[in-house]
């Protein structure tokens, strides 16, 4: 398709923790996003992509640099993003975009440097209904909000407030790169009550009920709190109602662009970092593994002058994909912006010309004593461990540093529920020899040494509100 002349507004939106099976565009039998499908109609839905890690810090600075976490230096026990990379928002800032962020996940700062690039950045999880207050405050109105009627106040709302005031003070005669990160589908989950008894009431669950059941994922993995088949449908349930809570947001989002002629100038890509365990495998919340509940995300584009409407694309991507193709749309061919990456486009002609053969996740471990010292008596040893995972289209292949590789067919077992590691000792064998054939093709050399950010009593009490923190 002929290019535009005129370079476009981009519009990149993370649902943080969103996985890509409890989408209704995705196939999943409960309609939690009606407003995506129209999207997904209107551009085109990518089925098989996977994240290149588990959590926040690796996956964004992924897809902000288009490199892997074994490059780019991001992970658990350094989540700070390596100065030297170019970002997104930094390259994009080159070409004479106004680049505007906005942040539900604390992650998202100067510290970790997946801010660098951006004119304004804005995190709204520092305030509510757009003041600035204290925090235990704040977290009192939020758990009122919860008690009362669910996610009312704050997050998508509050964001969606910010955006359109920025919008309305924009320059209207420069593109502009806007990346948003919301975070209704992270846990804890506290979705309005009208939402949530959409989902809850089918199961003949109640709402009071459900602001029972355990949302720490410490006390389930310790069996400090025990949690049977109707404790996770519960969780579903309300995993389902924040999904379909932000989906509706969105919708809103989505209209009041159309409303204002912005749409068709805009290239909107909606994506997730990474999905989330539900009781999966024995997990709640994530950065405990790689299986697809984790790495398998959502991905959408829609800009009809490059991305034909309702068309599907059922080969393998990545997050790292993302920057490459927005090199690509805004026809970048500059050798020093595209040297580093490590993804390919995903313009419709690139992808069927050059499939992947197989998408990477990796993991990068770190003592997790502090995570777990609430219990002290509990063993967290099987935790202390690296990951890294091969996908192709009929095998999944996923590398332990404690020596408990995995094998699955995920063509025959999605749900990764039967490992054939001794089984096929050949195919993991020869998995295990492409995957780190790659690692050791891309990765920089030297070892990035452990370092923690600094943190604010406000960023502190925000993530461990998120379970990030003991």
């Amino acid at each position: 398709m002929d290019q535009p002349t005129r370079r476009p507004n981009i519009l990149l939106i993370i649902m943080d923790a969103a996985r890509a099976d409890h989408l209704s565009c995705y196939g999943y039998p409960l309609p939690t996003t009606p407003h995506l499908v129209r999207l997904a109609e209107e551009g085109i839905r990518y089925t098989n992509t996977i994240s290149t890690g588990g959590w926040t810090v690796p996956t964004h600075a992924s897809l902000f640099t288009g490199t892997f976490p074994c490059f780019h230096g991001a992970w658990d026990g350094h989540p700070i993003l390596n100065e030297d990379i170019p970002t997104l928002p930094e390259i994009l800032r080159g070409y004479g975009y106004q680049t505007v962020g906005f942040t539900n996940i604390g992650w998202l700062n100067d510290k970790t440097g997946l801010i660098r690039g951006f004119d304004t950045f804005v995190p709204v999880y520092r305030s509510y209904e757009g003041r600035s207050i204290p925090t235990m405050a704040r977290l009192a109105l939020a758990k009122m909000a919860w008690l009362l009627n669910g996610r009312m106040l704050g997050g998508a709302t509050a964001t969606n407030r910010y955006v359109k005031n920025w919008l309305a003070r924009r320059e209207p005669e420069r593109p502009f790169f806007m990346f948003i990160n919301y975070s209704e589908a992270h846990a804890p989950y506290q979705p309005p009550r009208s939402f949530a008894r959409r989902f809850l009431e089918p199961l003949g669950l109640g709402y009071a009920e459900a602001r029972q059941v355990n949302q720490d994922p410490l006390k389930h993995i310790t069996g400090t709190a025990s949690m049977d088949k109707k404790d996770f449908d519960v969780l579903r349930a309300l995993y389902d109602a924040e999904i379909a809570y932000l989906d509706t947001r969105l919708g809103e989002l989505f209209n009041y662009l159309r409303q204002r002629d912005l749409l068709e100038q805009t290239l909107v890509i909606v994506s997730a970092d990474h999905g989330e365990n539900l009781g999966d495998h024995g997990f709640m919340s994530h950065k405990w593994c790689l299986y697809d509940t984790l790495v398998r995300v959502p991905l959408i584009i829609r800009y009809p002058p490059c991305f034909p409407p309702g068309m599907t694309v059922n080969d393998q991507v990545q997050l790292v994909d993302i920057l490459p193709t927005l090199m690509d749309v805004l026809n970048v061919r500059e050798s020093e912006t595209r040297s580093q990456l490590q993804g390919f486009s995903l313009l419709p002609h690139q992808v069927a010309h050059r499939p992947r053969t197989f998408a990477v996740s990796e993991r990068y471990g770190r003592s997790w004593k502090h995570t777990f010292r609430r219990f002290p008596d509990f063993d967290y040893t099987r935790f202390e461990r690296d990951l890294k995972a091969i996908r192709t289209m009929q095998f999944k292949y996923i590398w332990s540093s404690n020596g408990k590789c995995e094998l699955y067919n995920i063509a025959t077992d999605p749900a990764e529920s039967k490992n054939l590691a001794d089984a096929l000792p050949e195919k993991a064998q020869s998995l295990h020899n492409c995957l780190f054939d790659f690692i050791e093709s891309i990765k920089r050399t030297g070892e990035t040494t452990e370092q923690d950010i600094e943190m604010d009593r406000d960023l502190e009490n925000h993530l461990r509100g998120l379970g990030y923190l003991d």
